[in-house]
């Protein structure tokens, strides 16, 4: 999640604490991003927003879904090509109904992959 300044990073360390709790209670992935979006859009009439990079990796099939809303690409480094993984919704908390891009792909030996943020 992403911000500047202290209000910001209160912000966003808040709703990780949120979104995790949320996963841990088992729903899917997207719903608990949805009911985030609606957290945030009810908590004040300020504008507050959140960017949600989210890599969720399945070791069993060396498999990774990022969940990507607002946010900047991420890549996946690999031994002779780089993959960019990007989204171009809008930060959860701006409108009614978040828009979530879920991008699969599989990972191999010796491959990375980093996120910018």
């Amino acid at each position: 999640m992403g911000g500047n300044g202290d209000r910001a990073h209160e912000e966003s360390t808040e709703t990780l604490r949120l979104l995790q709790q949320i996963l841990e209670s088992g729903l899917h992935e997207q719903v608990a991003i949805k009911s985030i979006n609606s957290i945030l859009a009810l908590r004040t009439n300020e504008e507050i927003y959140a960017t949600l990079d989210l890599a969720m990796i399945d070791l069993h099939h060396a498999a990774v879904r990022f969940l990507k809303v607002g946010s900047t690409p991420s890549f996946i480094l690999r031994h002779d090509s780089v993959e960019k993984i990007e989204a171009s919704n809008l930060p959860i908390g701006i409108l009614k109904e978040v828009e979530v891009d879920v991008v699969s792909a599989q990972l191999k030996a010796g491959g990375l992959f980093n996120y910018d943020e």
